[in-house]
């Protein structure tokens, strides 16, 4: 009887153990399961503001039916305007993060499964490799609207994003992000204002052992020339734990 009772608290101990890191999983914001899916531990500062969205969220409050792109919008083949252009270049992202000050707005995204070491390496040019082993190149190309479009990124097209972008040093990736890639490169909103007020726009991709995530920075006019600055404060906020 002993070691019947013993069983059953151990069985009710497994029980309550998992339920509570059901519990635990289902209370997680998008952005907490996604970052912990890439292994990356979140330090949000007290002046940035997370949303609490538990699935991925539009970047568009507003989801009437007029508003939706086609695909031929969303690949750059059509124009798109006002809340369509922003859904057709973003669409759904992980979270939307915005500064106490209200002069940035973050748009962060992980995109599933890994990216990166799709393409050949470099031997002569060990940066390069670096950028391709470890993040991917189709989401840089729509957001450039480049090459064929409703495809991924061929080697060619690739060649030609890479020397659109900013290379970080890997020193700075690993300050930063503890990550072995850190990219930019502007994203031309083609005079679409995003609420009212945020008219520049630059994107970060982050990367380490073919997983990454994208940060996109919704800027103004008047506060596109502190983007450095933006990018530092960002240091540890998200860190690849391994």
């Amino acid at each position: 009887m002993k070691i019947k009772s013993i069983n059953i608290r151990i069985f009710m101990l497994c029980i309550f153990l998992i339920f509570c890191r059901f519990s635990y999983l289902q209370a997680q914001t998008a952005l907490e399961k996604a970052m912990s899916r890439i292994n990356v531990d979140i330090n949000m500062p007290s002046y940035f503001k997370f949303s609490q969205n538990e699935e991925v969220m539009s970047v568009i409050e507003n989801s009437e039916k007029e508003v939706q792109p086609t695909i031929a919008r969303s690949y750059g083949v059509e124009p798109a305007y006002g809340n369509t252009f922003f859904m057709a270049m973003f669409g759904l992202v992980t979270s939307v993060i915005e500064s106490e000050k209200d002069d940035l707005l973050l748009f962060v995204n992980v995109a599933p499964g890994r990216g990166g070491g799709s393409y050949e390496s470099f031997s002569d040019n060990p940066e390069k490799s670096n950028v391709y082993e470890n993040i991917s190149l189709g989401g840089i190309k729509r957001h450039f609207q480049w090459g064929k479009p409703f495809s991924d990124a061929s080697i060619a097209e690739a060649n030609e994003l890479y020397s659109l972008l900013t290379l970080y040093p890997k020193e700075l990736a690993q300050s930063l992000f503890n990550a072995h890639t850190l990219v930019s490169y502007p994203i031309n909103l083609r005079g679409n204002i995003y609420k009212n007020k945020y008219t520049r726009c630059k994107a970060v991709v982050v990367g380490k052992d073919r997983l990454e995530f994208v940060i996109i920075f919704m800027m103004t006019n008047e506060n596109v020339s502190q983007f450095n600055n933006y990018l530092n404060n960002l240091k540890k906020v998200f860190w690849f734990n391994k």
